[in-house]
Order: structure tokens, then C-alpha cells, then sequence
């Protein structure tokens, strides 16, 4: 990945783990807050109970899992246009066509990620 790309991922980990502190995190390693049901395809690993009328999390052995099964979710032709955006270092396309793509169920959350993403630019 460019050093563009990665920031906008790191920013993007920032926002769902709330500056990495979210209190499941060192607990599942879940960085793009991914829930069992998300995405296409069944999650068979181990999960993390958060709180009433919220999937529980996946829970990963490492972060190089979490980032594997984050790829292979962007991999899905459903996230294609999110990823032009990423492999040209191009964050609002990324964020505007993850939130287009049904990423996160957040109103604004293309906007709540440019703005985490500034910090990081």
C-alpha cells in the first residue's frame, strides 16, 4: 500500500476503535470494528459480546488477521469503487464510496472519516 493508503486505513482503524481505545480492543484486535455477520461470507472464529442489539465482534489472533479479513471484505466487487479510491490515495472517494456501499449503517460516516482522516493527512 502507498503511505496515502495506509493513512487513510489508520484513520479509518481510528474512528472505529475511538483513537484505539475502545475497551474490546485488546480483547478481539479488531480494528475496522468488524462484526460476525458483516460482509459476505459466515465468520466461524470466535467472537466478542459488546452490548444489547449490537453483533457481537470477531475476535482476531493478530492484527495481520484482522488486516487480512478487512482486505479480503474490500476485495468483495461490492467495495470496487471504494478501492479505485484507496489505490489512488484518493480518501474522500474511499470514504464516500465505502459509506455509498453500505460499510457502516452511520448517517455521515464519509464525513465523520475525513475529518478523523485530516488528522492523519
Amino acid at each position: 500500500l502507498s503511505e496515502k493508503a495506509t493513512n487513510i486505513l489508520y484513520a479509518q482503524a481510528a474512528l472505529e476503535t475511538g483513537n484505539f481505545k475502545a475497551w474490546y480492543l485488546s480483547e478481539t484486535l479488531n480494528l475496522w470494528n468488524r462484526h460476525a455477520g458483516s460482509g459476505r461470507g459466515f465468520w466461524t472464529g470466535r467472537t466478542k459480546y459488546v452490548s444489547a442489539g449490537d453483533p457481537d465482534l470477531r475476535i482476531f489472533d493478530s492484527v495481520e488477521q484482522c488486516a487480512k479479513d478487512f482486505a479480503q471484505l474490500l476485495s468483495d466487487p461490492l467495495y470496487r469503487h471504494a478501492m479505485v479510491g484507496l489505490r489512488n490515495g484518493d480518501a474522500h472517494e474511499y470514504f464516500r464510496q465505502l459509506e455509498r456501499a453500505g460499510f457502516s449503517a452511520t448517517k455521515g460516516y464519509a464525513a465523520a472519516l475525513a475529518i478523523r482522516y485530516r488528522g492523519y493527512a
